[in-house]
């Protein structure tokens, strides 16, 4: 996460302001004096200033007490209360129930941070503050909030929160920070348009379209949540930084447009096309480690670089297509600056490259479901410098592994007593392989060619790259039947002639 909450900057600017516009206002230092001239009384007669407050919280009590130069049990007043013109700092005191702030409505600025406080009711009457700082809490509701509408900065990091709709009507912001809590849902973001620092890291947020209308946005942070689409980030052509590490973003085609951007973290996704950077020239501070870059040469044009990280990439290419036993070949993928090849540093199972033609070759490939590479090279661009490294996986898909083909009848037709070889009536095909069949095997045979009756045969085979088929089909026996020679047309016409061969002799005899 980029730490934007005290900038230099704008803390000159807010303290200049404070001083021209509010002397009585204290610069959010710890050597701040809290002695009870820092805090010009106002002469409120509309209420009875000696009127004791209720404050139940004896850490708040005593927090009260020391700003206003008294024992830490002594009862407090409403007029005391209201006396505080500036910003009232609470923060570290193990604070539980804020009862009693209530009449700090003079406050422009408190900071109750760190501390254990899950209530923000006594909040809502403070229509004055302008600064507000409650991270480090166990704040889970903030509808106490929503009528505070002067606040310009609001930090809320480190609590439970998971519902940021009562903030929408608070369009005066411009600085929020919501890092570190439980949100899902940001669109009741898209009213403050004035924002122009946003800290939303380590949330469970997975939908950013509610941001696209935060134009004037100059720091934006969102890393370590569910992020896969970042189109909403087009128009935000204000930002200056920008971070998105930690998220499931694989297409970056949003930040062409970002040109004002001096630093961007992406760190830990799953982008592989950096071509969309390659416009952000005003760039000093980028991160693109843990992601799948094959290619750095979009980034040739960063020249301002002053900070660069491309190490540890994941790649994992589509599926290499391979014959068991044969040998494999792939392509380099990983380019450097200038578009050359980089020579992969080991190579798994003995495979080695060619430089002539710029390959990783593997030989007699046998069943491994992934061959794989590591690389790395120094890399100076600007004044960066850095390793671009990583580890490329190539998952083998093998053609050899088509199963072989038993072809027979089935049901196949036999009769009794007939003499029969199983393997007669069975042949087999690989494609790889061809005519396989003397590689079947008999797995079952439960024929009887002496009774009439249904009967099972099953043949198996392997080819030779361990694919098998089995396959088993159903055998009838029937009663033999005779073939069909035509002798019997002749016999019975002989036999004619026999009897009437016969019956002549026999007359003759008489």
């Amino acid at each position: 996460m980029v730490n934007f909450k005290y900038s230099s900057l704008f803390t000159l600017c807010f303290c200049c302001l404070l001083a021209i516009s509010a002397p009585s206002v204290l610069a959010h230092t710890d050597e701040a004096d809290y002695s009870p001239k820092q805090y010009p009384r106002i002469e409120d007669t509309s209420v009875d200033r000696n009127e004791i407050v209720n404050i139940p919280d004896p850490a708040l009590k005593a927090a009260i007490n020391a700003e206003l130069g008294q024992s830490s049990g002594a009862d407090i007043t409403k007029g005391q209360l209201r006396s505080f013109t500036g910003i009232l700092y609470l923060d570290h005191k193990g604070i539980t129930n804020i009862t009693g702030l209530e009449e700090c409505v003079n406050l422009v600025g408190l900071d109750l941070s760190y501390n254990d406080i899950q209530d923000l009711s006594p909040l809502a009457s403070l229509s004055k503050l302008t600064n507000l700082y409650l991270e480090n809490n166990q704040i889970q509701d903030l509808s106490p909030l929503a009528s505070l509408n002067k606040l310009q900065e609001l930090h809320l990091s480190h609590n439970t929160i998971r519902n940021v709709s009562p903030l929408h009507q608070l369009v005066h912001l411009q600085m929020l920070h919501l890092a570190d809590n439980e949100i899902v849902d940001i669109s009741s973001l898209n009213t403050l348009s004035n924002l122009t620092e946003l800290t939303l890291d380590h949330n469970q947020i997975y939908n950013i379209s509610g941001l696209s209308n935060l134009t004037n946005l100059i720091t934006l942070t969102l890393d370590r949540n569910q992020i896969e689409d970042i189109s909403a980030l087009a128009t935000l052509i204000n930002l200056n930084a920008l971070d998105l590490s930690y998220n499931q973003i694989k297409i970056i085609n949003a930040l062409a447009s970002l040109t004002r951007l001096s630093v961007l973290y992406l760190d830990y996704n799953q982008i592989n096309d950096l071509s969309a950077l390659s416009s952000l020239i005003n760039l000093t501070k980028l991160g693109l480690s843990n992601n799948s870059i094959q290619d750095i040469s979009p980034l040739m044009t960063l020249t301002k670089l002053t900070e660069l990280n491309l190490m540890q990439q994941r790649i994992t290419l589509s599926g290499l297509n391979v014959f068991s036993g044969e040998n494999a070949h792939l392509l380099n993928p990983i380019h450097d600056l200038d578009s050359a090849f980089i020579t992969p540093v080991t190579i798994s199972n003995n495979g080695y490259y060619e430089e002539t033609e710029h390959t990783i070759n593997w030989l007699n490939v046998w069943q491994a479901q992934y061959e794989s590479f590591t690389f790395e090279q120094a890399v100076s661009l600007g004044a960066a410098s850095t390793l671009f490294s990583g580890q490329v996986m190539i998952p083998l898909q093998f053609n050899g592994n088509a199963a072989p083909i038993l072809i027979i009848d089935d049901p196949l037709q036999l009769e009794l007593n007939q003499l029969f070889d199983p393997m007669d009536y069975v042949t087999a095909y690989d494609e790889e392989d061809g005519d396989i069949t003397e590689w079947i095997q008999l797995k079952e045979n439960t024929i009887d060619l002496t009774q009439i009756g249904m009967y099972r045969l099953t043949f198996e085979v392997t080819d030779s790259y361990g694919s098998t088929t089995s396959k088993t089909v159903t055998v009838q026996v029937g009663p033999r039947i005779a073939p069909e020679t035509g002798l019997s047309s002749i016999l019975l016409p002989l036999g004619a002639l026999s009897i009437g061969t016969g019956i002549c002799l026999k007359r003759r005899k008489k």
